[in-house]
């Protein structure tokens, strides 16, 4: 009788955490989701590119305040660089930001470009790679995804 008893509070104990385990899994899946649609969507980031004329140095900055409307907090990292044609990097940065459910949390993110890596001052002409990465997690960072843009730029013939 005692060992059925513990083998019911065994069988109790699993389904209870079974459902714990999907509930979590949902509430992460629809965070993670929520928070990159909000996060991305307009008027929450903001890419600007200028020139210092004095040093011809370009230079990146990447502002944000993404909201999270999701039920649990999310972290969010960013990273840009850019590269040359054999993948090396010539800048690079990145930060992360943490949004708690229901809130916003601003971040900036700036890129300085050499001028000597730029052909007379025109961006337009430089050659090599601006990459772009994007993480998203929750759930104390063991439910998330990245994903990274990688975009050639060529000199024109």
């Amino acid at each position: 009788m005692r060992n059925m008893n513990r083998i019911k509070a065994l069988r109790l104990g699993i389904i209870g955490f079974e459902v714990l385990t999907i509930a979590l899994c949902l509430l992460s899946i629809y965070t993670l989701f929520n928070a990159l649609s909000t996060a991305i969507s307009g008027g929450t980031m903001n890419l600007n590119l200028d020139r210092d004329e004095s040093t011809g140095e370009w230079r990146l900055v990447l502002n944000g305040n993404p909201r999270n409307t999701g039920f649990l907090g999310v972290t969010l990292f960013f990273e840009v660089a850019v590269l040359d044609l054999s993948g090396q990097d010539i800048a690079r940065n990145s930060t992360s930001v943490y949004v708690p459910a229901g809130g916003t949390n601003q971040f900036s993110l700036s890129l300085n470009i050499p001028p000597d890596v730029v052909p007379e001052g025109n961006l337009e002409e430089a050659e090599g790679y601006f990459e772009l990465k994007f993480a998203v997690k929750t759930l104390g960072d063991l439910v998330g995804f990245t994903n990274m843009l990688r975009i050639r730029g060529e000199a024109a013939p």
